[in-house]
C-alpha cells in the first residue's frame, strides 16, 4: 500500500498534486478506466473513508473544516473553487462509509473519486459547459457538486457529513442565491422590452382580447374605456424567450398552454381607439365566432425549460410533431434534444393546461401538468440558469407564467377581499352597473350589521363568506388608533369567541405588556390563535367548529374600511377570470374571452356557448359543506329582443362527467316559466322564478348574482339577494366538481368564488389518451365525447364518453351524394346499448330530416345536420330553431328492429326528383327531460355499433 503523505513547510506547495497522484494510483491499480461518455473516464473500486485518509491525505492538523449554514431568506450559497490551484475537497459521511474527493488539474481537467468510482473529465472533450470549473451548491437540505453542468456529487441529506478544503489558498467567499419569484400575466402593452424577458429567436407577441386594458388613470376610471377581464396573452413563433439569471436554481417553472391553434388575434399595435372610450378598430377582423368546440391539435410545439443556453438544458411541453407531451434535455454541444419520457395524453381540444416542470437541486426532474407530478428523474448533469419558452414552428399561445424556488413560499390562502384587476376603477353607471360594483369591487364581501356590541357603542361588519378550516386574519398598518373587535358566530349569530384589541400609537396592545406592530389573529387545527412577537399563542382552549362567520366591530366607519381588513381562507377560491382558463374544461361548447356585445366589441368577459350544450367544469373537487357565489350574464345577439332568455345552468357535486349525476340548478327552464333543481338528474325542487332583471336596471348591463349553498342536508339556491329555492336533502351528496353550462344559447362569467370544507385535484379526469381518427366514412361530431372503434365486418363502435350531449357520429357522402330516385330505401345497420337514447338525421339536397329511433321528438329545437351548422348561432344572429310542432314536419317513416333501421324516403322523392342523400348523423338533439344533461340515458360509457349504410327499394 502506498504511504500516506507528510505534511511540512517545504512540501505544502505541491500537496494537492501528490495527494491526487498518489490517489489516481492507489485508486487504478485494481481496474482500467471505462469511457462513461466522450471525454469521461470512469473507473470503480470500493474504499472506505478510513483507508482514503490513511492512504491518500496528509495529516488532519491541515484540513479546513468548511461548514456553510443556509437561512431560509435565501434559496442557497454557491461557492466556486479557489482561486490559487492545488487544492482538495474532501468529504466523509458520519459513518466514514461514504466519502468524496476532488481536485482539477493545471490543465483544467476534473478529478472526482467517492468510495465507490473515480471520474476523469476532460472539458475538452465532455460534452459540457464552455469555461467549466468545480462549483459548489449548498441548499438547506442538500449539497450539489458539479464540473461545468457534470454531476460529480449530491447528498440530498448533508447532516452528519464532514467538509474539508486542503490546500484551498485564496478561498472565494460565497454567492447567496437569491430565491425566484414570477408571476407574469402580461397585463402590459409590449413584450421583451422593458419587462426583463429577452427574445432570443423567432417572434413573440401579445394578443389583445377586445380593447385590452386601460393605460392610464382617465382611462381606468371612464365608464366608457372598453376593456377585457383577461386582456393579454402571450403568442410565440419559432422562437425561444428566456428570463432570470445564470444563479437561478433549484425552481419551479410553469406557463398555461392554449390547446388549440391561435388562428387570427389583434395585436396591440393594429388596435386604434378614435377617442377616449371609442370602439376600437381591429386591423384584422377575421375573430372566430365558433360556438362548438374547435377540434384540432395545436399547430406548433411549446415547452417550458430551465438551463443555460450553451450548457444543460431540460424542458417539458407538447411536442406538435408526435402530437403526446415530452420530457426532454439537451447536452452541451448537442444539436437535438433527447427525449427522456413522453406521455400519450392531452387536454381536450381547446382548453387550457398548466405545463409545469420542476428542476429540484438542479438533478432531479419533475414534470407537471395542471398540478399533477407525473414522475420525478433524475439526471447525471446539473441544471440552473435562466427559464425559457419554446414554440415550434407556428403560432403558440400560452398565458401566466410563475416561476418559485423549492421549497414553494407558504400562502395564507386566498383574500376574501378580491376586486378586479381592469374594472375595479370603472366609474358605476346608476342604471347600467347596479350589480358591476358587486363583483367588480367585492362590494357584497362585508355586510354593515345593525347591531351595536352592548356598552360599547361599536359599528360591526359581517363577512358573508362562511370561513372553513384555518384562516388568517391581519389588521393593516393604516388603521386608527382605537377599540376593535373580532367576534367568530355560527349561522345562528352564537358566538364561538369574542376578543377585543386596543391599537395605540405604539402599536397593539398585548398580554406581555410590549406593543406588536401588526395584529394576526387566526386558527390553525381548529384552535384559535394570535401571533405574538413572531410565535403563536392560542386564544382558546377548544376547537370552533368548521363552519364560522367573522364579524368585525370598531368605533367608526373609517375603522371599518374593509380594504385596511385582510382575511385569507385556505378554503377558498376565487376567479375573475383575469388568467387563463386552466382551472375549468369543457368537451362540448366553446369557452373562450370573448365579446358580450355584438355593437360594442371591445368588452371581453369568459364566455361559454354552443349549438348543442356547453358544459364547463371545474379541475377541482369541492366536498362536504360549500357555498359558490358567481355572477353571469347573457350574450347579445340579433334581431331583437336582444336576448335568449333560458337556460342558464349551474352545477355541483357532479362527477365531471354529467350533469346530471349532482345537483343541477337551470334557471329558466322549460322556456324561462320556472327555476329547477334536479337531483342525479330528477327534479326535487322548483319555483316560479323567471330570469328577469331588478326594476330600474339596463338589462343590457346586468348581471345575474347567484349564490348557491350547501350546508348538510340543506340546499338554498339565492338569485339576486331572493332565495328562490330552499331544499332539504334526506340523503346529500358527498361533493364533487362544479359546472356552468348553458343550451343553444351563451352566457357570460365575471366572478366565481367557492367556499368548501374540502378540496381535491383531478385535473387527470379532463385528459384523456392521444389516438388517430380511425380511417372510414364515420366521424364522431365531437372526438372529446365520443370514442370510435373500428369493427370486423364494416361495423363502428361510438361510445359516449361523457354523460349526455349529443352523443353523435356522422357518415357524409361523397360528392353531390347518393341518388334516391332508384333506391327510395334507406337501411342502416344499427344496434343500440339498453341505456342509448339516439335518432337518425338526415340531410338531403341541403334540406333536414329525423328518424326518432330511441330519442324523443319532443324537445327537440334542431337537427343534427349542416343545415344547422351553417350560421354561428350566437355571434350575430339568432340560431335557427323550430318549434316541437314544426319538428314534427321533418319526421320520416321507417321501422326498426334490433340490429338495422329501415327509412322510407319515398315520400321525399316524390316531391321533387333529384334529391341526393348528403349525410347520415346518428345521435341526440332533444333535451326532453333533460336528455341532454345526461338524464334518462346516454350516460358515460354507453354505445351503439353503426354499419355501413345501403341504399335500396
Amino acid at each position: 500500500m502506498t504511504r500516506p503523505l507528510t505534511h511540512n513547510a517545504a512540501n505544502h506547495d505541491g500537496l494537492a498534486l501528490c495527494v491526487l497522484i498518489t490517489c489516481l494510483a492507489f485508486l487504478l491499480t485494481a481496474t482500467s478506466g471505462a469511457i462513461a461518455a466522450p471525454g469521461i473516464t470512469v473507473s470503480k473500486r470500493t474504499m472506505s473513508a478510513a483507508e482514503t485518509e490513511l492512504a491518500q491525505l496528509p495529516p488532519k492538523s491541515v484540513w479546513k473544516r468548511f461548514s456553510p449554514t443556509v437561512n431560509d431568506a435565501i434559496n442557497g450559497l454557491l461557492f466556486l473553487p479557489p482561486s490559487k490551484g492545488g487544492w482538495v475537497f474532501y468529504g466523509r459521511s458520519g459513518d466514514r462509509k461514504k466519502w468524496i474527493l476532488l481536485t482539477t488539474r493545471p490543465d483544467g481537467t476534473a478529478i472526482a473519486a467517492d468510495h465507490e468510482k473515480l471520474q476523469v473529465i476532460d472539458p475538452g472533450l465532455a460534452r459540457i459547459e464552455p469555461k467549466a470549473i468545480v462549483r459548489w451548491w449548498i441548499f438547506p437540505k442538500a449539497t450539489v457538486i458539479d464540473f461545468g453542468g457534470h454531476l460529480l456529487f449530491e447528498t440530498r441529506k448533508p447532516k452528519g457529513w464532514e467538509f474539508y478544503w486542503i490546500n484551498a489558498d485564496g478561498l472565494l467567499p460565497p454567492r447567496e442565491l437569491y430565491r425566484a419569484d414570477l408571476e407574469d400575466g402580461f397585463m402590459r402593452l409590449g413584450f421583451g422590452k422593458e419587462d426583463r424577458w429577452q427574445i432570443h429567436s423567432g417572434t413573440w407577441e401579445l394578443k389583445q382580447y377586445g380593447g385590452g386594458m386601460p393605460t392610464t388613470q382617465a382611462e381606468a376610471q371612464s365608464a366608457n374605456y372598453r376593456r377585457a377581464a383577461n386582456a393579454f396573452t402571450l403568442v410565440g413563433n419559432n422562437g425561444e424567450t428566456r428570463y432570470g439569471r445564470e444563479t437561478w436554481v433549484n425552481l419551479y417553472t410553469e406557463a398555461r398552454f392554449f390547446f388549440g391553434k391561435p388562428h387570427s388575434y389583434a395585436k396591440r399595435d393594429t388596435l386604434v381607439n378614435t377617442v377616449l372610450g371609442g370602439e376600437p378598430v381591429y386591423a384584422d377582423k377575421a375573430a372566430i365566432y365558433q360556438s362548438n368546440q374547435i377540434q384540432e391539435y395545436p399547430g406548433s410545439d411549446f415547452f417550458v425549460g430551465h438551463g443555460m443556453p450553451n450548457g444543460y438544458r431540460t424542458s417539458f411541453g407538447w411536442s406538435a410533431k408526435d402530437t403526446c407531451f415530452q420530457l426532454r434535455i439537451l447536452t452541451p454541444g448537442s444539436p437535438k434534444w433527447r427525449v427522456l419520457k413522453d406521455w400519450e395524453t392531452r387536454p381536450f381540444f381547446g382548453n387550457w393546461t398548466r405545463i409545469g416542470l420542476g428542476v429540484l437541486r438542479g438533478t432531479r426532474l419533475m414534470p407537471f401538468l395542471d398540478g399533477e407530478q407525473l414522475g420525478s428523474y433524475p439526471i447525471a448533469a446539473f441544471i440552473h440558469g435562466p427559464i425559457f419558452l419554446v414554440s415550434g414552428d407556428g403560432p403558440a399561445e400560452a398565458d401566466d407564467v410563475a416561476v418559485w424556488s423549492y421549497p414553494k413560499p407558504p400562502k395564507l390562502g386566498s383574500p376574501v377581499f378580491q376586486p378586479s384587476t381592469n374594472f375595479a376603477q370603472k366609474e358605476l353607471l346608476e342604471r347600467k352597473d347596479k350589480q358591476t360594483g358587486q363583483w367588480t369591487r367585492s362590494e357584497l364581501t362585508f355586510e354593515e350589521d345593525e347591531a351595536r356590541m352592548r356598552g360599547r357603542e361599536m359599528q360591526l361588519k359581517r363577512c358573508q363568506f362562511p370561513i372553513y378550516g384555518d384562516f388568517t386574519y391581519q389588521a393593516g398598518p393604516e388603521l386608527p388608533s382605537g377599540e376593535y373587535c373580532l367576534a367568530l358566530v355560527n349561522e345562528h349569530e352564537k358566538p364561538y369567541y369574542l376578543g377585543f384589541f386596543k391599537k395605540t400609537k405604539r402599536g397593539w396592545e398585548t398580554s406581555s405588556g410590549k406593543p406588536e406592530f401588526e395584529l394576526e389573529i387566526g386558527r390553525r387545527k381548529g384552535y384559535l390563535v394570535r401571533r405574538v412577537h413572531g410565535e403563536l399563542e392560542v386564544l382558546t382552549s377548544r376547537r370552533t367548529s368548521s363552519t364560522i362567520w367573522l364579524v368585525l366591530g370598531a368605533k367608526s366607519a373609517e375603522a371599518l374600511d374593509v380594504q385596511h381588513h385582510r382575511i385569507f381562507s385556505r378554503c377558498l377560491k376565487h376567479d375573475l377570470f383575469q388568467h387563463a382558463p386552466s382551472d375549468w374544461a369543457w368537451r362540448e361548447g366553446n369557452f373562450r374571452m370573448d365579446v358580450r356585445w355584438q355593437c360594442q366589441r371591445g368588452w371581453n368577459f369568459m364566455m361559454g356557448k354552443s349549438r348543442d350544450v356547453a358544459v364547463m367544469y371545474s379541475k377541482t373537487a369541492y366536498g362536504g359543506d360549500q357555498q359558490v357565489e358567481f355572477y353571469t350574464a347573457l350574450r347579445f345577439v340579433t334581431p331583437p329582443p336582444y336576448y335568449v332568455l333560458r337556460d342558464m345552468g349551474f352545477a355541483f357535486c357532479t362527477d365531471g362527467r354529467s350533469l346530471a349525476s349532482g345537483y343541477s340548478l337551470i334557471y329558466g327552464d322549460d322556456d324561462n316559466k320556472t327555476t329547477t333543481l334536479l337531483r342525479n338528474g330528477e327534479p326535487v325542487a322548483s319555483a316560479s322564478h323567471k330570469i328577469v332583471h331588478k326594476p330600474g336596471a339596463n338589462i343590457h348591463n346586468y348581471w345575474w348574482h347567484g349564490k348557491v349553498a350547501k350546508r348538510g342536508k340543506r340546499i338554498t339556491v339565492e338569485i339576486d339577494d331572493k332565495i328562490v329555492i330552499d331544499y332539504s336533502d334526506p340523503r346529500p351528496l358527498k361533493g364533487g366538481h362544479l359546472a356552468f353550462w348553458t343550451f343553444r344559447n351563451a352566457i357570460s362569467l365575471a366572478k366565481v368564488s367557492v367556499n368548501s370544507e374540502q378540496t381535491k385535484e383531478r385535473a387527470e379526469l379532463f385528459r384523456q389518451p392521444v389516438r388517430s381518427m380511425p380511417s372510414g366514412r364515420w366521424k364522431p361530431l365531437n372526438v372529446d365525447e365520443v370514442k370510435l372503434k373500428r369493427l370486423g365486418g364494416g361495423g363502428w363502435k361510438a361510445t359516449n364518453q361523457a354523460g349526455g350531449g349529443t352523443f353523435a357520429t356522422r357518415y357524409n357522402f361523397s360528392g353531390k351524394g347518393s341518388d334516391l330516385r332508384d333506391s327510395p330505401w334507406l337501411h342502416l345497420p344499427l344496434k343500440l346499448d339498453r341505456g342509448t337514447r339516439v335518432g337518425v338525421h338526415l340531410q338531403i339536397s341541403g334540406k333536414s330530416f329525423y328518424y326518432p329511433l330511441q330519442a324523443p321528438v319532443q324537445g327537440l329545437r334542431y337537427l343534427l345536420t349542416p343545415e344547422f351548422e351553417k350560421r354561428e348561432p350566437v355571434a350575430i344572429y339568432r340560431q335557427l330553431e323550430f318549434t316541437e310542432a314544426q319538428m314534427q314536419e321533418f319526421v320520416v317513416p321507417g321501422r326498426h328492429n334490433s340490429t338495422q333501421v329501415s327509412i322510407d324516403l319515398r315520400g321525399i322523392v316524390r316531391q321533387r326528383k333529384g334529391y341526393r342523400l348528403q349525410s347520415i348523423t346518428v345521435g341526440n338533439s332533444s333535451n326532453n327531460g333533460y336528455l341532454l344533461l345526461g338524464a334518462g340515458g346516454n350516460d358515460a360509457g354507453e354505445s351503439y355499433v353503426v354499419g355501413q349504410p345501403k341504399l335500396g327499394r
